[in-house]
């Protein structure tokens, strides 16, 4: 019975130990992180996914294109981070059967040539980590692990706890209304990332159109389309491998949709959208 009770006390003193159960990443706090590494720590760009590095330093045989890095106030949202990247892939998901791969709780490779390079993707609790490469993908997914492992287990990397605000836009200041060729000065309203001047924050058009980052005075200034969109369409894939364009035909006002993107220096990252009707001047 001693040596049980041994026995358990060890295994309880190797596990990591989280001040509550329901403790999350609260920061990857990027010094560190890149430091870590062995890398540079570039400037971060916000974006639709996260905060985005474009790094350029080699890690073994690989050049490493970006990393971004997004922390998520809860396990939901990086779950809708991690599958609204999938959505935008213009390749599927591939996993070569002979390369393990046991990084984050969900992961997606996109490799069309395992030795040219490539990119991924993987969630580690409520962090959503991509990562783009040149080179063989052997390197980037031990990269990816080691990633995941500073993840789980580095602490000056990316503390535990909970936040006392939850990250998120309250409002985006986005109008109802925009006429053509409009331009708007807005004024979004964020919670939970810290004091507004460490907070990058960009508004862009879904399609990717029209954007706007942060200016000094914190207003961004967005601009409508100059033209009415053109109407949608749901592209079907067929059996065959043929693919059938059904004309949205539905009818109402012209709209555009926005989306806000905002990050702090530690990669806390929060996003929003809204429609926004277009009418004539």
């Amino acid at each position: 019975m001693r040596n049980r009770r041994t026995a358990l006390l060890v295994l309880l003193a190797l596990m990591p130990t989280f001040a509550h159960a329901d403790d999350v990443v609260t920061a990857i706090r990027t010094k560190a992180f890149f430091q870590s590494l062995g890398l540079h720590a570039p400037d971060g760009r916000v974006y639709e996914l996260g905060q985005q590095y474009v790094v350029g330093d080699r890690w073994r045989s690989i050049k490493i294109d970006r990393i971004v890095l997004a922390v998520h106030g809860t396990l939901e949202q990086a779950l809708e981070t991690y599958r609204l990247n999938a959505r935008t892939r213009q390749i599927p998901a591939t996993q070569p059967a002979d390369l393990p791969a046991s990084f984050g709780d969900q992961r997606s490779l996109f490799v069309v040539n395992r030795a040219r390079g490539g990119s991924l993707d993987f969630l580690r609790g409520n962090v959503f980590v991509g990562l783009s490469w040149t080179g063989p993908v052997e390197d980037a997914v031990a990269l990816a692990t080691r990633i995941d492992e500073l993840i789980q287990n580095n602490r000056d990397v990316a503390p535990l706890g909970s936040f006392a605000v939850m990250p998120r836009v309250e409002n985006t200041g986005l109008p109802t209304i925009l006429q053509l060729g409009e331009q708007r000065d807005i004024v979004p309203l964020v919670e939970g990332l810290g004091a507004v001047e460490s907070i990058s924050m960009k508004v862009e058009t879904v399609s990717g159109g029209s954007r706007s980052l942060r200016r000094p005075d914190g207003t961004l200034r967005i601009v409508a389309p100059h033209t009415m969109p053109k109407p949608g369409a749901e592209i079907v894939q067929n059996a065959d491998g043929s693919r059938t364009v059904i004309p949205d035909t539905a009818s109402g006002p012209a709209t555009v949709r926005y989306v806000l993107s905002a990050a702090n220096v530690d990669n806390v990252y929060v996003r929003a959208y809204a429609t926004v009707e277009l009418r004539e001047p």
